[in-house]
């Protein structure tokens, strides 16, 4: 009974240290595209000038491509452009910046944030960057939803915690045969 407990234990928290290295992989796939982006960007810059400044003549369609993956752009909060826009149309992303983006960008002077939204019942991450102008205020707000990559990141979900399981398995295989060399260890007569 013990070793069972002690299994069921270590599945519960193999399954969080998972869970919590999955997010952190997501979270810094995020800020690796966005920072990609702001370098994207940083190329088209002329003279002086501040990447936000180059938002306002590049298109997020040809920013989306070159950088590999599906753009909205902020501005005054709500969307300007995007590169799939019909993930707004269809309401599958919101028109408003997420007030948690919105209070970590603006309020507490991160450049960066990642932010969980819901869509029905459904979970997804998006990672925001904020383009600011001379002052350091945040002019431009780029995002990456994760809902186009959701489908590889529930993959690569999945394959981790199926290994998980695996190596619990083995785990209880070992326990027993030990368990059992053991019993028979301590039963055979002197």
């Amino acid at each position: 009974m013990c070793s069972s407990d002690l299994v069921v234990a270590m599945g519960v928290v193999g399954l969080r240290v998972v869970t919590g290295e999955n997010e952190r992989a997501i979270e810094s796939w995020l800020r690796q595209h966005l920072d990609r982006v702001e370098e994207t960007l940083e190329l088209e810059v002329r003279g002086e000038e501040l990447p936000y400044r180059v938002m306002d003549r590049v298109s997020v369609d040809s920013l989306a491509a070159r950088v590999g993956v599906d753009l909205v752009v902020y501005n005054n909060l709500e969307v300007e452009q995007a590169s799939r826009p019909e993930l707004i149309r269809d309401r599958l992303i919101e028109r408003r910046l997420p007030i948690e983006a919105y209070e970590a960008l603006f309020f507490d002077g991160f450049r960066f944030v990642t932010v969980d939204e819901q869509l029905g019942s459904f979970t997804y991450t998006a990672g925001y960057r904020a383009l600011t102008d001379e002052r350091g205020a945040p002019r431009y707000v780029v995002s990456i939803p994760t809902l186009p990559e959701q489908e590889r990141i529930e993959e690569d979900r999945a394959r981790t915690v199926a290994y998980l399981f695996g190596a619990l398995l083995l785990l209880v295989l070992v326990v027993m045969v030990t368990a059992s060399l053991l019993a028979n260890a301590l039963t055979r007569p002197i």
